[in-house]
């Protein structure tokens, strides 16, 4: 649980803001070794916490908290529908995971909309939010969770097949796959609509500008 204001970096005279969540990472690794369920169970437990000590109320936390699983399930989905090994032994396979975080991250950094509601942040607060949140997640996802998963990762899951009788699957029914996408997509939308709506609220706009 820590704070998403961002780690203000300058390299080569470029500054950007980073924002470090270690439960990420942890709960990315759970999914992709033991199963979604190990992965986004923590990972909904922690963001709820995070959203409580933000100062969010209970049913707001409740909705920021699918930041984090939702994550972690286009992650883990991703690798089951383009069939990538979950230890990336080839260099196209790297580039693969690459993309799928990049399109991860941004889609859990919406939920940033609840979290800049829940502090009354102004514009420039809210953008290293949202940088912060993306950049961290890239970074911590490609420098750190690729590498164990790589390494790590056959010892481990060679571990899992020993002393678990029904190890993770990495194989979905395509009704399965249509239902993850769609759930995925609806959380999205809910929680899009939600932080724009509280953050047109917190602003004092007039109703009949507003759009939402």
């Amino acid at each position: 649980v820590v704070d998403l204001s961002g780690i203000p970096i300058t390299v080569a005279g470029v500054g950007f803001s980073v924002s470090i969540y270690p439960p990420l990472v942890i709960t990315v690794l759970l999914a992709l070794w033991f199963g979604p369920v190990w992965g986004a169970i923590p990972a909904w437990a922690a963001t709820f916490v995070s959203g409580l000590i933000a100062g969010m109320t209970v049913s707001v936390a409740a909705l920021f908290a699918t930041a984090t699983p939702l994550e972690v399930m286009i992650l883990w989905g991703s690798f089951v529908i383009l069939d990538l090994p979950p230890d990336l032994p080839r260099w196209r396979h790297l580039f693969a995971f690459f993309g799928v975080v990049i399109v991860a991250a941004t889609a859990s950094s919406l939920a940033g909309l609840l979290y800049i509601d829940s502090r009354q942040l102004d514009l420039i607060a809210s953008q290293r939010i949202w940088e912060g949140w993306v950049i961290g997640d890239v970074l911590q996802l490609m420098l750190v969770g690729a590498p164990l998963l790589h390494w790590s990762g056959p010892r481990v899951r060679s571990w899992i097949g020993r002393h678990f009788d029904t190890p993770p699957r990495f194989a979905v029914s395509f009704t399965r796959s249509v239902a993850l996408s769609a759930a995925v997509i609806a959380l999205l939308v809910l929680v899009v609509f939600q932080g724009v709506w509280r953050v047109t609220l917190s602003l004092d706009i007039p109703p009949d500008s507003r759009t939402l």
